[in-house]
């Protein structure tokens, strides 16, 4: 195989405006929603991945070879495949693209590189880096693993949408929280306020003590003559209505997000619906299986050329693993692929996570005498 050969190798502002001061509090100027639905929809995407099983096929059969152990168990030193496939999705998802060297006969995915794109010839990567270690050395793209899915970096899509509802988050929680934070008046005599000294302390006691004092549990405030400190009614309504209207724009950066990376909403958020099971088929089909598909041929075609290819060599992720599946719920099933012909009893026992038995009657196929040919049916009538 030919790529496996390579292995060796906050601002505080006070302003004064005559007598009346204000004291200000840290502005929510940046939320984590957007990280937190990347995160949630990536993470979705990568652990279910990480489940499939990479099998390896020679002259079309299935083989467990090192690359199968490489690909499934332990690809280095330091990862299993679980963290090395999830790190590739990862990186597929927020930065576009990722980039697989063989290093030491193991599979190292990079943190960064550079590439030199060239039209009619090999790519070359170089300036890799895993890690703190950097690997400063040339390699062409036909002897590493380089996946992406397109053109478009689906993280900086997110990133240009969520610039407008940022603002809107923002301000729905800044406008919540004055309209449910506790207001205080604070009076005093018309003396000595002209001067600058007088300015700076009575500033310095409105930002450090009241402010320390409003927001202890326990708190001791001295009142000095001609000051008074009084706390006002909230007369605001509508806060549930100011609620409502966060949630809804989380909903909102959700929906995007799970719409960029074709995830149904419902399964993000995990809302429960009536229709899961048809949720999860659209998910594997429209999300999953592009990934794998496009991960199963950029490894397959760099593990063989046309003529091993065409002689039934190849890699391919199975993802018919990831719905779990209770074999009481599916023993109709189970019983009418055997009976049909279409799988073995072994076959059936692997999709089930069962081990195979290897025996001659669990690797035979079966078929009941309700499936016949035509001409065999001929037959039977006319012999009575």
């Amino acid at each position: 195989m030919g790529l496996f050969n390579f292995l060796g190798e906050k601002l505080q502002n006070t302003e004064f405006k005559k007598h009346s001061i204000t004291v200000t509090s840290d502005i929510v100027d940046n939320i984590l929603i957007r990280e937190m639905a990347i995160y949630i929809a990536t993470s979705f995407i990568s652990d279910t991945i990480s489940k499939c099983e990479c099998k390896v096929y020679e002259n079309g059969e299935e083989v467990h070879n090192e690359l199968y152990y490489k690909l499934n168990i332990s690809p280095n030193v330091n990862q299993n495949s679980t963290q090395l496939f999830t790190k590739i999705v990862t990186n597929l998802l927020t930065k576009g693209d990722c980039v697989v060297i063989p290093y030491k006969n193991d599979f190292y995915c990079c943190d960064g590189y550079s590439k030199e794109e060239n039209v009619f010839k090999d790519d070359v990567f170089s300036c890799f880096s895993v890690g703190n270690q950097t690997l400063n050395k040339n390699i062409k793209a036909s002897d590493l693993l380089y996946f992406t899915m397109s053109n478009k970096n689906p993280k900086q899509l997110i990133d240009g949408l969520y610039d407008q509802y940022s603002r809107l988050v923002a301000y729905s929680i800044q406008d919540y929280i004055d309209t449910n934070s506790i207001k205080y008046k604070f009076e005093l005599d018309n003396y000595a306020s002209g001067s600058r000294e007088f300015q700076e302390k009575l500033n310095d006691m409105l930002q450090h003590d009241i402010k320390k004092y409003i927001q202890s549990d326990v708190g001791i405030l001295p009142i000095y003559k001609g000051t008074n400190l009084t706390r006002l009614e909230n007369t605001h309504n509508g806060s549930d209505n100011k609620i409502s209207n966060i949630l809804n724009l989380r909903k909102e950066i959700f929906s995007m997000i799970a719409q960029t990376y074709k995830i149904p909403i419902e399964l993000l958020l995990n809302e429960k619906t009536d229709n899961i099971n048809e949720l999860i088929k659209l998910y594997i089909t429209f999300c999953i299986n592009p990934i794998c598909n496009m991960i199963s041929e950029e490894i397959t075609r760099k593990t063989n050329t046309y003529v091993s290819w065409k002689k039934g060599n190849y890699v391919k992720i199975d993802t018919s693993n990831i719905t779990y599946m209770n074999m009481l719920d599916v023993s109709t099933a189970v019983d009418k692929l055997i009976a049909s012909g279409v799988c073995n009893i072994d076959e059936l026992r692997s999709r089930l996570g069962l081990n195979a038995l290897n025996t001659d009657f669990s690797t035979q196929y079966y078929m009941t005498k309700n499936y016949s040919t035509i001409e065999n049916l001929d037959n039977i009538n006319n012999s009575f």
